[in-house]
């Protein structure tokens, strides 16, 4: 996979620039929950990982692999991903939330994009303006890797939005007429912008809410979503494990 140079010409200020980054494995995860982020490096072994400061999040680096949150938020995504290229990441698979916007998709199930809609301002800034999707092969590796997970997995299209309180009923049905039949804040975002990069990217979101119905469903302390959250962090922790035996 060839890698788009990270000092160019076009901008000013490149990934990495003025900072003393480490340099890491290829793989990495990031979380956008910070309570998903510590069951996972709990399971991992918090003591056996080096960790650091990173902009507003904490970093974990293990062996050949490295996981990064809580984040939240399109361009504040990109930053870190950008960053963690440049330290030597290949392989960013991203774990979030998402609500569901089509009555085919409830709380405690498992969203895998296959495209986001793009309604947030960073992917732009790496000329995507409609759509984008998973660079590589990552997200068919992590369906594949969900499949032993009791919730039910959809691999969809979502909606990715800067504005959580804007979120209006026309713009609900204007994105389920496109065919997401979820929304969430950071996926589109990557996406393009792993795209630019050469890199590979994948999304994992477990359905927090619904909101198809006639007034909100919030289900952030439903037994379902908190299940399917527990079971994505140990299939995750797996990831993390497994590439111990990289090269």
């Amino acid at each position: 996979m060839v890698m788009a140079d990270m000092k160019n010409d076009e901008a000013v200020i490149s990934p990495g620039q003025g900072l003393n980054l480490p340099k890491i494995g290829e793989f990495c995860i990031m979380v956008s929950s910070a309570n998903d982020l510590r069951l996972i490096v709990n399971a991992l072994g918090k003591d056996t990982l080096k960790s650091r400061q990173f902009f507003m999040s904490q970093f974990y680096m293990g062996d050949n692999f490295s996981i990064v949150g809580p984040i939240i938020g399109s361009s504040y995504c990109v930053l870190l991903m950008e960053n963690l290229v440049a330290m030597g990441a290949r392989k960013i698979l991203f774990f979030g939330w998402c609500g569901a916007i089509n009555n085919a998709v409830s709380i405690g199930d498992i969203v895998v994009p296959c495209s986001a809609f793009i309604d947030e301002g960073t992917s732009p800034g790496y000329g995507v303006t409609d759509s984008s999707g998973p660079p590589g092969l990552l997200a068919g590796e992590t369906l594949e890797a969900l499949s032993l997970v009791e919730a039910k997995s959809h691999f969809s299209s979502i909606w990715t939005t800067d504005a959580i309180y804007r979120e209006t009923h026309e713009k609900l049905n204007h994105f389920h007429r496109l065919g997401a039949v979820a929304v969430e804040m950071e996926v589109s975002a990557l996406f393009s912008a792993a795209g630019y990069r050469h890199v590979d990217a994948a999304a994992v979101l477990a359905v927090s809410d619904e909101l198809y119905h006639e007034t909100w469903n919030p289900g952030f302390g439903n037994k379902s979503f908190k299940q399917t959250c527990r079971s994505i962090c140990e299939v995750l922790t797996n990831l993390c494990l497994n590439q111990k035996t990289q090269p």
